[in-house]
């Protein structure tokens, strides 16, 4: 088989460099392309009853982790099961039976500070009293170590 060369003379067509152009420009742009990949973890409501929600698929889960439900409503893992998890319901997002949920990979910390003497918040530490957003720049968690006794405020009446 011999193979077939183009004669010296020969100059490429239009449509070949219209061709060649492209073909550059598509590799280029496949040699730069970097996906952005991100791993989620996500499970599904079983069911829900007077608050509480039980969800499977989040194996990795950890105590006290906040969790996202795709209705838009939070919720607060509490009880790890094997075959599932038990899920205290946040808020009054309506939470329904295969409902997807995701996990947020953070526990559930609430605003600190002086900010919030007088103010009304929800579970999630959001303002429901109508008075405007909560000027902190402290979170922390909802659980977390007490001070030790000789560094608490002694107690005066």
């Amino acid at each position: 088989m011999t193979k077939l060369s183009k004669p010296s003379s020969f100059q490429e067509t239009g449509f070949e460099q219209v061709l060649k152009t492209t073909f550059n420009r598509l590799e280029q742009s496949r040699q730069a392309f970097k996906p952005d990949l991100e791993l989620e973890e996500i499970g599904a409501v079983s069911t829900v009853d007077k608050g509480i929600a039980r969800v499977v698929g989040l194996a990795g889960v950890g105590s006290e982790e906040l969790l996202r439900f795709s209705s838009g409503g939070f919720g607060l893992a509490f009880d790890l099961a094997v075959e599932d998890l038990g899920v205290i319901l946040l808020d009054s997002a309506p939470i329904k039976a295969d409902d997807i949920v995701q996990r947020t990979q953070q526990v559930l910390d609430v605003p600190v500070g002086d900010a919030l003497l007088g103010r009304v918040i929800d579970a999630l530490g959001r303002p429901i009293d109508e008075l405007g957003v909560l000027n902190t720049s402290e979170r922390y968690p909802i659980e977390r170590v007490a001070p030790a006794i000789m560094r608490r405020a002694s107690v005066k009446e």
